[in-house]
């Protein structure tokens, strides 16, 4: 059977931050779960520095729902990179200008 797209998406950020010595973990909705959680969670070195990251996936052209915008706001609140993917090469841009902003 052949992975969902947005599946495939979880897959490839994974093993790009795995395979950078970071930690991921993907947050599976269920009824023990608090509604609107981010799909991934987890830590990336960009240069030496490690950045704590909370995101949601989505395909192109879909949008986070209200309350999953509400709870990313909440884990931003705690200095964690926050946002909504669509691709790798989106998570690694918004992890890299994350980062370039806390050095400023």
């Amino acid at each position: 059977m052949t992975p969902k797209p947005e599946t495939r998406l979880s897959n490839k950020i994974k093993a790009h931050v795995k395979g950078g010595g970071g930690v991921v973990l993907k947050l599976h909705g269920s009824t023990m779960q608090e509604s609107g959680q981010p799909d991934l969670m987890g830590w990336i070195a960009v240069g030496d520095d490690p950045v704590h990251f909370a995101v949601e996936l989505k395909m192109p052209g879909r949008d986070a729902d209200e309350l999953q915008e509400w709870r990313l706001k909440e884990w931003g609140r705690g200095d964690f990179c926050v946002g909504v993917v669509h691709s790798l090469e989106e998570f690694l841009q918004l992890v890299y200008d994350y980062q370039a902003d806390r050095q400023e």
